[in-house]
């Protein structure tokens, strides 16, 4: 008998966003630091992404500091501000564009009685901004990998979750859209894997890493998990 649902972030409960409107982003935190746009894609996307998800870096001032030291640039405090704030606002602006039915499937959740967990691949910025979303206070537990210097699909994640919602693997299910192949991280612990991936999130030409091969239980909309209650 399953007793939670334990829910990713973006992508899951959250709209995933197309590669144009990340490469918006980047190019507006480049601009605001002077550098080009693909030295810093590739410094903060690809050479500092896995040790900002794991927390290496108390925060993202943190992190772009260590990018214009390690590279010889630039050590300018307001220029580095402004980038974290364009950042922040972005990521704010993203967890607010909830999929939808999320608050109505997360009520009737709760009020089935089951226990809801949270497991993200994230920034610092992310903990930082989640008690300002409204859909935040109907999770039991939220593991945030920067705080817990653990990233998907490492078991000891969701062990972690596990232990905070004090509940067996067998008896969860772990929604996710199969980013940083954390379907098969949960498949293997042994919670009951279930992917969310609309028609229109394949049509789109999406920033996401490490896509999992999946092919469990799947659905196209969050109103569908009430068919597993």
């Amino acid at each position: 008998m399953k007793k939670a649902f334990i829910f990713d972030l973006f992508g899951t409960l959250i709209n995933v966003y197309e590669k144009e409107v990340y490469n918006n982003l980047i190019k507006e935190m480049s601009n605001s630091l002077d550098i080009d746009f693909h030295d810093f894609y590739k410094y903060w996307n690809e050479e500092t992404y896995d040790d900002r998800m794991k927390g290496k870096y108390k925060n993202n001032y943190e992190n772009i500091e260590w990018i214009l030291k390690k590279y010889k640039r630039e050590i300018n405090e307001e220029k580095i501000k402004k980038a974290v704030e364009i950042r922040r606002n972005f990521t704010l602006k993203s967890l607010r564009l909830y999929r939808e039915n999320l608050i109505e499937v997360l009520e009737n959740i709760k009020r089935k009685g089951y226990k809801i967990g949270l497991i993200t691949d994230c920034s610092p910025d992310v903990p930082e901004l989640w008690r300002k979303l409204d859909y935040s206070k109907y999770f039991d537990e939220a593991v945030f990998s920067c705080d817990v210097k653990l990233k998907k699909p490492d078991e000891k994640i969701y062990n972690l979750m596990l232990e905070k919602l004090n509940e067996k693997a067998e008896s969860c299910y772990y929604v996710g859209d199969g980013g940083s192949y954390e379907l098969t991280g949960a498949k293997k612990v042994g919670i009951h894997p279930i992917l969310i991936k609309s028609l229109l999130d394949e049509k789109k030409d999406v920033y996401k890493k490490y896509l999992d091969d999946f092919n469990g239980d799947r659905i196209y909309s969050l109103k569908e998990l009430e068919n597993f209650l």
